[in-house]
């Protein structure tokens, strides 16, 4: 099963966007400002929703923003219903799968009776329906001098109030008109379709209070210690974090010892009732946070992470992120992965040198 094409319309910088996937690895190229960073974002916002990933006006393209404003200050009048194509941003992502893929995840959104139609379309669709509009154009009016006759203003306030909640569907590859409505039908999309990228904009640098790739390794065992992948080790740890649990609680028994007394005296705490101690309670999820550094190895001397290069520091960096992204795909012990994992990786020439790029290229491939 694969994703083997996504389109986008009116998202920021694209208008109507068509992009088909390879089969395993997809390079998408271009110069700065062309919208690379927009087919991420559109993604994220539709598939990862969230109160922090909503949709907002700056998301909308300039052209289609254009037409909305001049709806709302009377340049151009609303068209009649019969006329009207809803107005918003639009996604859509096809997939396609064989006889030999595990479709238990996907078959209540199998639609055709046709052996040859082996399709998937989602539909994502941020939209404004016509009564929906008149009712806007309408608000505006009525409350344009508050917000300084600039319909602008007025949008970034209240866009959701009209424009709603993204629509999710499900459509028959040949017929948009035959879908199923996944939030009617109550279709979890996280257990079809999971979506993760790793932005160009990292924390990276070499200063010498950096441990960016420190506090990585901490994020990789707590996603780590929740898959097969790594039990055996995580179970270890947790034993010997607490025996030293029990060597620290009677060390702190002693360093304690005057403070407790002082409170048995001083405090209301009867000790015959009541028997206060200081224990150690070591969390092995937190505990490799800020406490691990990645050290280079030269020669003799151990140096800390910051002491190589930037690039070289981006790009092990990238395969921490890399490693975490994975675990969330493989999720939990308890939990079934999606049937489809998407992974874009957003990196700028500027990070690494050429021939890295390349050489990670062909691992991830692999």
């Amino acid at each position: 099963m694969k994703i083997s094409k996504i389109q986008i319309r009116n998202f920021r910088l694209l208008k109507d966007f068509s992009l088909d996937l390879e089969d395993e690895l997809s390079l998408i190229l271009g110069k700065n400002n062309t919208g690379k960073t927009s087919i991420l974002t559109a993604l994220d916002k539709f598939l990862n929703q969230s109160s922090r990933r909503s949709i907002t006006l700056d998301d909308f393209n300039v052209g289609l923003k254009k037409v909305l404003l001049q709806y709302l200050s009377g340049v151009k009048e609303l068209p009649i219903e019969n006329c009207y194509q809803p107005l918003g941003i639009e996604l859509k992502v096809y997939i396609e799968y064989t006889e030999q893929d595990d479709l238990s995840q996907v078959s209540s959104l199998i639609m055709s009776l046709d052996p040859d139609d082996n399709n998937i379309v989602f539909k994502f669709e941020y939209n404004i329906d016509h009564e929906q509009l008149i009712k806007l154009k309408d608000d505006y009016t009525e409350q344009s001098e508050k917000f300084d006759n600039n319909p602008e203003l007025f949008l970034k306030e209240h866009l959701g109030d009209y424009f709603g909640s993204v629509k999710k569907k499900s459509l028959l590859f040949t017929d948009e008109a035959v879908f199923i409505d996944l939030v009617k039908e109550n279709i979890p999309l996280n257990d079809i379709l999971s979506f993760n990228f790793i932005s160009a904009k990292r924390s990276v640098t070499n200063k010498d209070n950096d441990k960016t790739l420190s506090h990585q390794t901490a994020k990789i065992y707590k996603i780590s210690d929740e898959s097969n992948e790594q039990i055996d080790a995580s179970e270890k740890f947790k034993e010997t974090l607490r025996k030293t649990d029990d060597e620290l609680s009677a060390i702190y028994a002693d360093m304690f010892d005057g403070l407790i007394q002082k409170i048995n005296q001083f405090g209301g705490v009867n000790p015959t009732d009541t028997k206060l101690k200081v224990s150690s309670t070591l969390q092995h999820r937190d505990l490799l946070d800020g406490n691990t550094t990645v050290m280079y190895s030269h020669d003799t001397h151990d140096l800390p992470e910051h002491y190589n290069g930037l690039g070289y520091m981006n790009l092990i960096s990238m395969i921490f992120d890399i490693e975490m992204v994975m675990g969330k795909f493989r999720r939990s012990l308890k939990e079934k992965p999606a049937a489809i994992n998407l992974f874009f990786i957003e990196e700028p020439e500027a990070h690494t040198h050429p021939g890295q790029d390349h050489e990670l290229y062909l691992d991830l491939k692999v």
